[in-house]
């Protein structure tokens, strides 16, 4: 009585363990690209798999996917598209403002020019940077920023905090996005100082 009573309560325990194996794999598998495809990584079509509910999960994660991914190219493809369109008038208007004689007037006119270009520049990098296959890896913050401060001769930055910091990141975006940055915390930032 007393092995039937053991072998019954170990088939019971792998039956279980089996169901929720089916039940729980899934789900972790759904979770994890669920907080993949939050962070901005490219995310594989999830095998659809498990119980009935489970796998109408699934189907419904695959297609918000993919009609993400659909919209945010559009985006990305529209932001290229008039980046591109801007740049001829602005060249024209520069050319333009040079044949202004009032030097102040002349002046005020190229940098508003050279400030819209600015900003159709960041435009099509950010286009670039959305639409491009960079993976994201995990790097060092304080030898990341000497690095990429030291390439880009920015204003040198003190780091608070501790040297083992790591962060999940696109190593060349973010390259090109610290000059910005550190522009505008220099500009705006009361507590930033040049070097």
């Amino acid at each position: 009585m007393l092995a039937f009573v053991l072998s019954a309560t170990v088939l019971l325990f792998v039956l279980i363990w089996f169901v929720m194996t089916r039940l729980t794999g899934p789900l972790r598998r759904l979770a994890l690209a669920a907080d993949r495809l939050g962070r901005g990584e490219d995310v594989p079509e999830l095998p659809v798999a498990g119980p009935t509910e489970v796998r109408d999960l699934t189907v419904s994660f695959n297609r918000m996917q993919e009609r993400l991914t659909r919209f945010v190219n559009d985006r990305t493809r529209m932001l290229a598209a008039l980046g591109h369109d801007l740049r001829p008038p602005l060249t024209a208007m520069r050319v333009r403002a040079d044949m202004v004689h009032d030097d102040e007037t002349r002046d005020s006119i190229v940098a508003s020019v050279e400030e819209m270009q600015g900003m159709v520049e960041a435009t099509l990098t950010f286009a670039r940077g959305l639409t491009g296959s960079e993976p994201p890896e995990r790097v060092n913050l304080r030898e990341y920023l000497g690095a990429a401060l030291y390439q880009t001769r920015s204003a040198e930055v003190d780091l608070l905090g501790p040297d083992d910091t790591e962060l999940r990141l696109r190593p060349n975006a973010m390259r090109r996005a610290l000059p910005n940055l550190i522009e505008n915390a220099l500009r705006y930032g009361p507590p930033a100082q040049p070097d």
